[in-house]
């Protein structure tokens, strides 16, 4: 199943890296990417640094400076660097909003790896003072972490998701539904909803269905997952793709979080898929409630 933000290709060895290897830099700006004059490239080379003007490093912008990600499979070390305010705004290069960059990037790796680089930019703006005992912390061990005056270590972040595909007992349906917090009036999308404490994945799936459409489910099974850069709140997330099968079939939606929720047909869901409707639409390719309404299809239409 190809999953979108999934795709970075790059391993973690944060104890390998030397100053001779060869590395790559991702330079994020205010939570924007930075990119060269072509809008296509969003890579640098400690070389091309040099032309995005004067940084001020001194500054808040060396807080986060050299933010390591991980090596690609060329043994390529790459590295997110947050300029912050130090960035004068050269014309020719270019911001970009990581959601704009997946409609106009065709390079899945290219759009993974900006995610991630935003996510930790972000990560480390919002964890200055230590969570245990309020001082201030420095980035330590090349951007991974954080660490106070009294060696208390901040780690990154993820918040759990469980997101479901839930099918009709009869087997011709899904249940799909859109939240209040939506702006597209037109989306349809797989009920989600993050994981609690002491819950397990499936507990949560299930639970969160419930919540949401009334609706209660049996077998909830995970079938993949993929890493979400731009969760709510700005927060890192695991989305936890699960299937389900319904017990129950009359809705009783969550009017105060919820603004529809219904049955779908299969061939319905498919023209959608395809684009092939104006009715409603479906998330894009780079989400995963894209890639599980597609496996979803792909099994059904291989049963029919």
């Amino acid at each position: 199943m190809a999953v979108g933000f999934a795709e970075s290709e790059l391993t973690c060895r944060p104890e390998s890296s030397t100053r001779k290897e060869p590395r790559a830099f991702i330079v994020v700006h205010r939570n924007k990417i930075v990119s060269h004059p072509s809008q296509k490239k969003l890579e640098f080379s400690a070389d091309e640094l040099e032309g995005l003007g004067k940084l001020n490093l001194s500054a808040e912008a060396e807080e986060y400076h050299h933010m390591y990600l991980g090596h690609d499979p060329s043994g390529v070390a790459y590295f997110a660097i947050d300029i912050g305010y130090g960035y004068n705004g050269d014309e020719k290069f270019h911001l970009h909003d990581v959601r704009s960059l997946m409609t106009e990037c065709t390079s899945r790796v290219a759009i993974s790896r900006a995610g991630l680089a935003v996510a930790y930019a972000r990560w480390h703006s919002r964890t200055k003072f230590c969570s245990r005992c309020g001082t201030k912390t420095m980035p330590h061990k090349r951007g991974t972490r954080r660490i106070c005056d009294n060696g208390h270590t901040q780690y990154p972040r993820t918040d759990p998701v469980a997101i479901v595909v839930v099918e009709h007992p009869e087997g011709h349906s899904l249940l799909l539904g859109r939240s209040q917090k939506i702006v597209n009036k037109n989306m349809l999308t797989c009920l989600s909803g993050f994981v609690d404490f002491g819950e397990t994945v499936q507990q949560a799936a299930a639970r969160e269905v419930k919540e949401e459409s009334g609706i209660l489910v049996d077998r909830v099974e995970m079938i993949c997952s993929q890493p979400w850069p731009l969760g709510r709140g700005g927060n890192h997330e695991i989305m936890i793709g699960c299937y389900a099968i319904a017990t129950t079939t009359d809705i009783f939606m969550d009017p105060e979080e919820m603004d529809v929720v219904r049955w779908v047909h299969f061939r319905d869901i498919k023209r959608a898929l395809q684009e092939e409707t104006t009715e409603f639409q479906i998330p894009p390719g780079y989400a995963l409630a894209n890639s599980l309404l597609t496996w979803w299809v792909e099994k059904k239409s291989f049963k029919l």
